[in-house]
């Protein structure tokens, strides 16, 4: 027998055991426990981070400027994920979502810095 071939029969069996729950039986998420921030994260490839993260266990806070969006994202997403609404090109929305991770949660594990857009100019000149 193929050194891969035992491998997948003998090890890999031993390693699926060993990640599920023994509660239920099912499968850990990669990402259970954890808390992430997903800047933009209420369209296209935050929302997908997001909907990817929470079904991998992890508890997620949505950034997005507009309230009405947030929302709707937190409808379709579902599960342990929650809005917060701020500019994070602002320094004052920035400290505030820091200020609300540490109180809601204690902690960050996980930070996907996905929102953003600029203006191409020389390093020097770019301000907040």
């Amino acid at each position: 027998m193929s050194s891969a071939r035992r491998y997948r029969r003998m090890v890999l069996p031993n390693i699926v055991a060993s990640v599920a729950k023994p509660d239920t039986g099912k499968r850990m998420g990669k990402l259970d426990g954890k808390i992430a921030i997903i800047t933009g994260g209420s369209e296209g490839m935050g929302r997908s981070t997001a909907r990817l993260f929470v079904k991998e266990g992890a508890t997620v806070v949505i950034t997005e400027r507009n309230q009405d969006t947030l929302d709707a994202a937190v409808r379709e997403i579902g599960g342990a994920v929650e809005a917060f609404c701020g500019d994070i090109s602002k320094l004052a929305d920035l400290n505030a979502l820091r200020t609300h991770a540490e109180a809601r949660h204690g902690r960050v594990d996980v930070l996907f810095a996905n929102a953003g857009g600029g203006r191409l100019g020389p390093f020097e000149q770019v301000t907040e």
